[in-house]
């Protein structure tokens, strides 16, 4: 006897499929025909979608150290809410920052004292001392992030020329894969002086700021010595449709390379950047629909590996200041509770209430939008985390998910 029963629902999988899930120790054990089988808990699905819990490769929860601008409480239940069951968050933002095992050791037990879904982590890549990679790649790391610009944050510095290689080769000697923030700081620095000194300091100036052409180079660059280094690469949020050319050549070449975008990139133009202001300002920014469409096709035609919600909130008072300059402002989406929604076209039409946002500072851009699917449910291991707006589970219940090496 199975201990769940889903009895009703119509399962996405391959396809749509009118099936019962049977459920035993955390496991879907069948699929079976309506009505099949026995459990000692039923619980009934009519009428709605059952699909499989969404893995966010890309979330920021902030936690140890700046656990005020989220934490793994508040980032766990906004995951769980939109319907996913697992998260990765990233190295950066907390205090201190994911470089070596320590500070994994600290990190893992932050999510295990908080989170409500499972959990998988990022470390970082900062240079090239091979030790810390190592001790990243013991505990589980999925890879390790670096950045080609500036991170925000102090605690985390970039590669730079003489280090990019030399950095890359060290995370391809501890088996990680390198996941890269791939903006030029050349052509940023260049274009943010010709804005600011032209006295532009509205939505539009952030996205002038950082035109396609930084993600161009990054990406083209950053490609470059991942081949040179026989590293594995991983492009996070890319906003420019152009830089898939130099994803593409690069794969033709033999690198080994993956390519993620966002909600936001999929879902907002410039018109709403214009109009959200600080609550769309991130980094790369949200492009124009044009753009946007490329993003669209390239995602259906398989050149975009994934879609990941790059959850990146902060107090609430960090966005509010960029009002009068959007420079000020904090760059990050807050779209965990987002990421499925956004992304679906078909089923029961929804406005997502302010009242109803699990992020800790109660902003997103998405508040107020109509979408079309609602989350109703989200089961983690068999145990329900998310229902209809109710937590039924007490912070923790969230496992840890160390990487399969490759």
């Amino acid at each position: 006897m199975d201990d769940l029963a889903i009895r009703g629902a119509t399962v996405i999988s391959s396809g749509a499929l009118r099936r019962d899930i049977l459920i035993t120790d955390g496991r879907v054990t069948a699929l079976t025909e309506p009505g099949a089988g026995n459990a000692r808990t039923e619980m009934d699905a009519t009428g709605l979608h059952a699909l499989p819990g969404i893995v966010d490769a890309h979330v920021h929860f902030n936690d140890p150290g700046r656990a005020d601008w989220e934490g793994w409480e508040h980032g766990s239940r906004s995951a769980a809410a939109g319907g996913t069951t697992t998260v990765i968050d990233m190295p950066l933002n907390s205090l201190p920052p994911v470089l070596d095992g320590t500070s994994f050791d600290r990190k893992r037990e932050a999510g295990a004292r908080g989170s409500i879904v499972d959990f998988a982590l990022w470390g970082g890549l900062t240079g090239t001392d091979p030790a810390p990679l190592a001790e990243l790649a013991a505990r589980g790391a999925v890879g390790c992030k670096a950045f080609l610009c500036e991170s925000g944050v102090p605690e985390f510095a970039a590669l730079d020329d003489e280090t990019l290689v030399p950095a890359f080769r060290a995370a391809a000697a501890a088996g990680l894969l390198v996941a890269v923030h791939a903006e030029d700081d050349g052509i940023i620095a260049a274009a943010t002086a010709r804005v600011r000194g032209a006295g532009h300091s509205g939505p539009g100036a952030w996205v002038a700021s950082r035109p396609a052409q930084a993600e161009v180079r990054a990406v083209t660059r950053a490609c470059g010595a991942a081949r040179e280094a026989g590293a594995r690469l991983h492009i996070v949020h890319l906003s420019a449709a152009e830089a898939l050319g130099a994803i593409g050549l690069a794969r033709d070449a033999g690198t080994d390379v993956s390519v993620e975008t966002c909600p936001h990139y999929l879902t907002f133009d410039e018109t709403d950047v214009a109009r959200e202001g600080p609550l769309l300002k991130c980094a790369p920014p949200v492009r124009d629909g044009a753009n946007r469409e490329r993003l669209w096709s390239a995602l259906e035609g398989g050149r975009i590996d994934l879609v990941a919600s790059d959850h990146s909130p902060c107090p609430a008072a960090d966005k509010d200041r960029g009002r009068a300059d959007i420079f000020a402002a904090w760059g990050g989406v807050s779209g965990a509770q987002s990421l499925l929604p956004a992304l679906l076209t078909e089923a029961r039409a929804w406005t997502l209430d302010p009242a109803a946002l699990q992020t800790r500072s109660g902003r997103s851009p998405y508040t107020g939008r109509a979408f079309h699917g609602a989350v109703v449910r989200t089961i983690v291991r068999g145990t329900t985390v998310f229902d209809d707006g109710a937590f039924p589970v007490a912070p923790g219940h969230g496992r840890f998910v160390p990487a399969v090496p490759a």
